[in-house]
């Protein structure tokens, strides 16, 4: 699916994710991936309930609190964006 997803292939990707997470709901990668391309979608509170579900799972996980933030900056939510993105950067800072 991520490559899908790098050569703009969004609705194979889209298929082959909702089938993963049908299977195993709580697949980190996949829900992570989900929830970037709904995003890139503008669908941004699906995007958002996937990306709580994957933090649910790992929440010190920077990939995911990065582009959760940058979901939230795209609707206007800086100062909740700001956080997470303070998060992100104090877990990996070089990130």
């Amino acid at each position: 699916a991520e490559m899908l997803l790098k050569r703009n292939k969004r609705e194979s990707a889209k298929e082959i994710l909702e089938r993963s997470l049908r299977i195993a709901p709580k697949n980190f990668y996949a829900l992570c991936l989900y929830a970037e391309l709904l995003r890139q979608e503008d669908n941004f509170h699906l995007a958002e309930l996937k990306f709580k579900e994957a933090l649910a799972i790992e929440s010190r996980n920077p990939f995911v609190l990065s582009h959760y933030a940058e979901t939230l900056r795209l609707q206007g939510h800086l100062k909740e964006a700001k956080a997470l993105f303070e998060k992100a950067l104090k877990i990996m800072p070089k990130y």
